[in-house]
């Protein structure tokens, strides 16, 4: 039999109190309505990472979760799960705790965006970028990241386009979330991980792939989500020509976010590409996929409708 290994935490008050009293406070105070197992989740994660649950590092995020098992009709099931996720301010807690983070820049939008999405009126920034900063020997280093809107936002349902309500309340906001911890990533992968923050993954879902030895591996599923990349080739850098932060300037090259009337957007097309590499689809499967929903190409001559029910079969698989 192994041996149990203990692992190192912090002596926070709340883990000294009785784990009924602690769920107490966790589910009435920081987490109101969360339920006890829930709760529960947060205070283990907690204890493992070394941190006081009583600051709120992490969030409880509501997700729709493959199971890995198939129903009758041979479809996944899918259910709602609570899952446990870093914020943004995790994130900036774990590299001030290097001692080596020297600050981060105001957010740089790019140009308004004024779009429809399944009936929804919005406007939004086509990008938005971030910079952190650390000291790396005595020097200090920047770390930029840009991320589109497009290829961030959630929608509210799988079966909308629409954003939810949180994106389209603050879609400034949420956008410059998600540049910052992807800048924080790439400024402090020692620190902060690889994980994507609840801000992120808000709305989106976790895929679950049964792999051959019968052990149910967790994939991510981020629809809108920009892939990791260096953006220091196709986004332009600080030049003596880029605006004071907050302000706008041109927009780097991106991908189009206008389609025609009744289709779909740019966004909603990466969204289709994404999901077929998710599930590893050849270019065969993928046109088939597409004719049996009356679609001629993976492009934005796609309809909504179309686009729906290709979604769903998707979803499904």
């Amino acid at each position: 039999m192994s041996a149990v290994v203990e692992l190192p935490t912090r002596e926070y008050p709340i883990f000294a109190m009785p784990r009924a009293a602690a769920l107490d406070v966790l589910t009435t105070s920081l987490y109101p309505g969360a339920k006890p197992e829930s709760a529960a989740l947060v205070l283990s994660y907690c204890q493992a990472a070394g941190l006081d649950p009583m600051d709120k590092p992490v969030h409880i995020v509501p997700m729709q979760v493959s199971t890995g098992r198939k129903g009758p009709d041979g479809w996944d099931i899918k259910e709602m799960r609570d899952v446990v996720m870093p914020g943004i301010a995790l994130y900036r807690t774990k590299a001030a705790r290097t001692g080596q983070y020297a600050g981060c820049d105001d957010p740089v939008f790019g140009p308004d965006v004024q779009d429809t999405l399944d009936g929804v009126a919005i406007t939004y920034p086509q990008w938005c970028r971030v910079t952190v900063h650390r000291l790396v020997g005595g020097h200090k280093v920047s770390f930029t990241a840009t991320e589109f809107w497009t290829e961030n936002y959630a929608t509210k349902s799988n079966k909308s386009a629409a954003p939810n309500a949180m994106w389209k309340k603050r879609p400034y906001g949420q956008l410059a979330k998600c540049a910052e911890a992807q800048a924080l990533r790439k400024g402090f992968p020692d620190a902060v991980g690889g994980a994507p923050t609840a801000d992120e993954m808000e709305g989106k879902s976790f895929d679950f792939d049964l792999g051959h030895d019968g052990e149910v591996k967790p994939v991510v599923t981020m629809p809108q989500r920009k892939s990791e990349q260096d953006t220091s080739a196709s986004a332009p850098q600080g030049t003596a020509e880029t605006p004071a932060p907050g302000q706008r300037e041109a927009a780097p090259k991106a991908p189009a976010t206008t389609a025609p009337a009744g289709c779909i957007n740019a966004g909603q097309v990466k969204y289709l590409e994404a999901k077929f590499k998710s599930l590893d689809l050849k270019p065969d499967a993928i046109a088939a996929t597409l004719a049996r929903h009356g679609a001629a190409a993976l492009d934005t001559t796609i309809t909504v409708a179309q686009f729906d029910a290709i979604k769903s079969e998707l979803l499904a698989l």
